[in-house]
């Protein structure tokens, strides 16, 4: 059956599937609206023998130039349908189109949402046109597929897997056979699935130049086609997976210094990595290309990582410090006055600025024994002084570092 007349049996089915709703026995009369349905139906079925119905595709007498094959699919609340036609078109320009296959099915007894019906009728055109163009030899880039479904054709250009289960699966089958960039979209005016998915009467079928010949423009150069503006957002799709996305915060001081066994090594990559990123900020004249780091590289990178350190360790003492606030007396460092250096870093304070001593010597950089950092250093002036024991260690230590709960 190649189905022309679709849209005159899909009423009958429609009514046929709305008895089977009513459980009425074989023994029992259907209501009168339904019998009255069914003479009126029968009355007009004999017009369909009054449409002549052409044996050919294409005119046989005419050079053909070239063949496509454009198919429609339309649904209702009740029916779905999918409708295909052979546009030809000849060395003389003259074009014809000719209507080769048509299918109508019920929508299932179970609801579904008009968008999820018009994904139905999508994946019934789908196996309609690859079963045609199978059988005539059509290639592939002359196959044509249209529908009035924006959510529809918004589903088949989204990738499977973004796409909850139903819509998913009857995507695959879509897009298996005709791929996403064969879809176009027409106006519901222009759409003969149309008559498919909602039924109409024999005398109205058999007149209907629309189902017969497809819409007018289809006879026309590809220039007056419908243009296609559709731009659909996958937000705003429905059935579309939401992505739930897990963030996990580090802290970069850790996530640095844990890496290296060597503080020396941690300070001349970090200083590498500094080099590197001045370099990009800067002018070709302001870059520096030399093979050996500066002291004053090393200096700035010392200071990042105690920076970093700190506001890992000590964050509320910064806080508190940067808005001029003492800090609490329940802190650690309440006994060390501490202070913050023209860098950020904090310092040790008191009154040792009046002695003769160094910065460095009068207010020690703050660190907490239990980071990985200090225990960098404390293996690194180790190693440097020879293996150096607890007390002249201690001594060292001080002369730079205040290191809380140190002993």
């Amino acid at each position: 059956m190649l189905g022309w007349f679709s849209p005159v049996t899909v009423t009958l089915k429609i009514h046929l599937q709305k008895i089977w709703q009513l459980w009425i026995e074989w023994d029992q009369s259907i209501s009168q609206d339904l019998a009255d349905y069914w003479k009126t139906w029968r009355k007009e079925l004999p017009l369909v023998t009054e449409l002549p119905i052409h044996r050919y595709y294409y005119h046989h007498n005419k050079e053909r130039l070239h063949l496509q094959l454009h198919g429609f699919c339309d649904s209702s609340q009740v029916a779905f349908a999918g409708v295909v036609y052979i546009r030809a078109t000849y060395t003389d320009t003259s074009v014809s189109i000719t209507l080769v296959i048509a299918k109508s099915k019920v929508a299932p007894l179970q609801t579904q949402t008009i968008p999820k019906l018009e994904l139905c009728s999508a994946v019934l055109l789908s196996k309609l046109l690859s079963t045609v163009s199978r059988e005539l030899n059509i290639d592939l880039k002359d196959v044509f597929a249209w529908s009035d479904s924006t959510i529809a054709l918004g589903w088949i250009n989204t990738s499977p897997h973004r796409l909850k289960t139903y819509v998913a699966n009857r995507v695959v089958s879509i897009v298996d056979p005709i791929p996403a960039n064969h879809w176009r979209h027409v106006s519901s005016p222009d759409n003969p699935a149309d008559l498919g998915s909602r039924g109409t009467t024999a005398g109205v079928l058999v007149k209907s130049q629309l189902w017969w010949s497809g819409p007018s423009w289809l006879s026309q150069p590809p220039d007056y086609w419908p243009v296609q503006k559709l731009q659909i957002q996958t937000t705003s799709l429905p059935d579309v997976k939401s992505t739930a996305l897990t963030i996990e915060t580090h802290q970069p001081n850790e996530d640095i210094t844990s890496r290296f066994s060597s503080f020396s090594r941690l300070i001349r990559v970090v200083s590498w990595m500094y080099r590197f990123i001045n370099n990009a900020r800067s002018k070709l004249p302001d870059r520096v290309f030399s093979s050996q780091l500066s002291v004053q590289e090393l200096q700035v990178s010392a200071t990042v990582l105690f920076k970093l350190h700190q506001q890992h360790f000590m964050s509320k003492e910064l806080a508190a410090l940067k808005t001029k606030v003492a800090v609490s007396v329940s802190s650690p460092l309440h006994s060390l006055h501490p202070i913050l250096d023209c860098h950020g870093v904090l310092r040790v304070g008191g009154r040792l600025s009046q002695s003769g001593l160094s910065y460095s010597q009068c207010h020690p950089v703050i660190l907490h024994k239990k980071a990985h950092l200090s225990k960098l250093i404390v293996h690194h002036l180790h190693i440097d002084h020879f293996h150096a024991g607890p007390t002249l260690l201690m001594g060292l230590l001080a002369q730079c570092y205040y290191m809380i709960g140190a002993r």
